[in-house]
């Protein structure tokens, strides 16, 4: 299932495990999202827009073919970076795109890490390799856990073409019913999304995703 700017760390005993937990939040730019991160025994994740929690606690692994768990173990350093840059996009509409984020990297064992970005429209993770001894993965688990209040806008549509008229729904989110079998359907993430027009509704899709 289904990712700015107070700095928190807390230490719980887990009574039985040799690693603690340790938990960070990250706020984006404007301080509107927040991800609040907990590693040490695995690493999970939660995020609020505005206040309101719209991803509850969700799981975060990958496991090698050694056997070890990428996100269980000790967090040797946190370190934390804003970006305010221009990139170059030679193939989209504008020649310039705006990438602005705040940034927390999270320092495991055996030359891993997991890099985690918050932007005032979505929030990203990904597990970097510091090391250069080859790996294999076998598994990588990612949750994205709504709360149980949650609605979901929603574009049906039975084709990977998306035009500016396409209908915009929003739904209780389970219990969507589509009437038919679907190519494709969007997931923005809530209420968060049905601030933006179409093409930042697509943008933040593809910001969670990748």
């Amino acid at each position: 299932m289904f990712q700015r700017i107070v700095t928190a760390a807390l230490c719980i005993g887990v009574m039985g495990a040799a690693v603690s937990a340790k938990d960070y939040a990250l706020g984006s730019p404007s301080g509107q999202l927040v991800a609040n991160i907990s590693a040490g025994d695995g690493i999970s994740y939660y995020v609020s827009f505005d206040g309101k929690n719209v991803i509850a606690p969700s799981a975060l692994s990958m496991t090698l073919s050694d056997g070890h768990v990428v996100g269980d173990g000790k967090v040797r350093k946190a370190v934390r970076k804003s970006v305010d840059e221009t990139v170059s996009s030679p193939l989209y509409r504008r020649s310039e795109v705006r990438d602005n984020y705040n940034a927390l990297t999270l320092k495991l064992e055996k030359g891993w890490e997991v890099q985690f970005r918050a932007y005032d429209d979505g929030f990203a993770y990904r597990f970097v390799s510091t090391s250069s001894r080859p790996f294999e993965v076998v598994n990588e688990e990612v949750e994205y856990a709504f709360p149980g209040d949650a609605t979901m806008t929603v574009i049906l549509t039975r084709s990977f073409s998306i035009r500016l008229r396409t209908p915009i729904q929003q739904h209780p989110f389970p219990g969507l019913k589509t009437g038919g079998s679907l190519s494709c359907l969007w997931l923005p993430m809530g209420e968060m999304a049905l601030r933006s027009a179409l093409p930042r509704l697509i943008s933040m899709i593809i910001r969670v995703f990748i």
